[in-house]
């Protein structure tokens, strides 16, 4: 029996796609893969933090890809999919400023810090004088009067 044949997982009996894991389902190799991490922490640690920076060192687009995915998806519940239609949406510009973004950094992702719910996609600057103004519209009104009194 191969894994082209159709043949069940020896651990669970499914006959999901198979890995390069001889006769393991992609859940079973998973798990096996999850506990053995889990009883080898140590190990796991020690190899990570040898083998991470010499990887992101070599690859650094795709390291910054997955930096990306892991942030979008951990931070703010968004796919890259759902960032590229934001970002189509606000035509490629930050949603206060309107303008593109020129440091050659992605535009952050601005979101309420009490509900986590993403309003929209700033440039640094942008981005930078909310969180100073804590989120507080009020705050920002005064601002805008304060500059406005000259």
């Amino acid at each position: 029996m191969t894994p082209e044949d159709g043949s069940p997982c020896v651990q669970c009996g499914g006959t999901v796609r198979y890995t390069k894991a001889p006769y393991s389902c992609v859940p079973c190799s998973q798990a096996r893969s999850r506990a053995w991490k889990s009883r080898n922490k140590g190990r796991v640690a020690e190899y990570n933090k040898e083998y991470n920076p010499v990887w992101r060192k070599a690859n650094p687009e795709r390291s910054d890809e997955i930096k990306l995915v892991w942030v979008l998806r951990t931070k703010y519940g968004l796919s890259v999919d759902d960032y590229t239609d934001m970002l189509e949406s606000q035509g490629g510009c930050c949603a206060i400023c309107e303008k593109h973004c020129v440091t050659g950094t992605r535009l952050s992702v601005d979101h309420c810090h009490d509900t986590m719910a993403v309003r929209g996609l700033l440039c640094k600057k942008c981005n930078s004088a909310i969180g100073l103004f804590g989120d507080d519209p009020n705050l920002l009104a005064k601002a805008i009067h304060y500059l406005g009194r000259s």
